[in-house]
C-alpha cells in the first residue's frame, strides 16, 4: 500500500499569510529566510502583510523567486492601502499578485451611514484596481461588525 502523502495531497494547495511571520520579517534577509522556510515545508502560496515597509518590493520580490512561492495578493490596513493605492496595485504586479485586500473598518465609518459611504469608497478601489487586473477584497475583523437597527454594519457593506 502507498504511503499517503500529506505535502501532494494538501500542503500544495494551501497558502500561509505571512503576517503570521511579522517579528521575522524585519530585515531583508528574514525575509529570505522565512520565504525559504514557508516554501521548504511545503507551502506554495502567500499573501504578503506586515513586511518590515522599509524593504523594497524589489526585494520582497527576489525572495519569492529564491524561494519559488506565488504572491497571491496583499492585505494591510484601510489607511495604508488608500494611503497610496497605486502602490498596492504596483507591488502586486511586480510580485504577480492578484489581490488587494482592506482589513478592517476605520473608527469613522463607525455608523450606519459611515457604513454606506466606506461600501461606495471600496465599490471605487474596486473599479479603479480592476482597470489593472487586480481584485480588492474586504478583511472584516469580528471587531468591525456593528449592529444598526435594521442590520448589521457587514450586510451594510456587502449589501451595499
Amino acid at each position: 500500500m502507498k504511503a499517503f502523502n500529506f505535502k501532494e495531497a494538501i500542503m500544495t494547495k494551501l497558502g500561509i499569510q505571512i503576517s503570521s511571520l511579522k517579528a521575522f520579517l524585519q530585515a531583508p534577509e528574514d525575509v529570505f529566510e522565512m520565504f525559504k522556510k514557508v516554501s521548504d515545508i511545503g507551502y506554495e502560496n502567500i499573501q504578503i502583510q506586515w513586511v518590515n515597509s522599509e524593504i523594497s518590493k524589489e526585494i520582497i520580490h527576489e525572495a519569492l523567486q529564491e524561494a519559488g512561492l506565488n504572491c497571491l495578493g496583499t492585505q494591510e490596513s484601510y489607511e495604508n492601502v488608500t494611503g497610496d493605492f497605486d502602490k498596492f496595485i504596483q507591488q502586486n504586479a511586480l510580485w504577480g499578485g492578484d489581490y488587494i485586500t482592506i482589513s478592517g473598518i476605520p473608527e469613522k465609518y463607525h455608523s450606519y451611514e459611515g457604513c454606506l459611504k466606506y461600501a461606495e469608497e471600496l465599490n471605487e478601489l474596486s473599479a479603479y484596481a480592476e482597470k489593472y487586473g487586480k481584485i480588492l477584497n474586504f478583511h472584516p475583523r469580528a471587531k468591525d461588525v456593528f449592529q444598526y437597527e435594521s442590520a448589521n454594519s457587514l450586510e451594510v457593506i456587502f449589501d451595499n
